[in-house]
């Protein structure tokens, strides 16, 4: 038989759920863009016979870096863009919290038959 749950427990789930879709919506309303992945920073030869880099001088650069299909992707970041990319990735990062904050209410929901 299941267990009889408290309407304020019930109520308090509601109203965090309330809470996880207005941050969700305020973060899809700012029209931010969204990133996957991680920066991480990269010496490398360019390759030119001539560079400073054939003696041993690379040069510093950011990447982005995930994982698709199993396979690593990378994409090179230009120092102009650092500032926004560490934002998307950081909006990303948070919108997939919400979204675990919100799925964890459901399993709740789900668990105590309050669909």
């Amino acid at each position: 038989m299941p267990q009889k749950i408290s309407a304020s427990s019930v109520g308090e789930r509601r109203s965090r759920e309330r809470r996880v879709r207005e941050k969700l919506q305020k973060l899809l309303k700012e029209g931010q863009g969204f990133l996957g992945g991680a920066a991480r920073e990269r010496w490398k030869k360019c390759g030119r016979k001539t560079c400073k880099c054939t003696t041993g001088e690379k040069h510093f650069g950011v990447y982005l870096v995930r994982k698709v299909k199993g396979e690593t992707r990378q994409a090179y970041i230009p120092a102009d863009w650092n500032e926004d990319v560490s934002q998307w990735l950081t909006n990303y990062r948070v919108m997939r919290e919400l979204l675990d904050e919100l799925s964890d209410i459901w399993w709740e929901n789900l668990r105590e038959r309050e669909l």
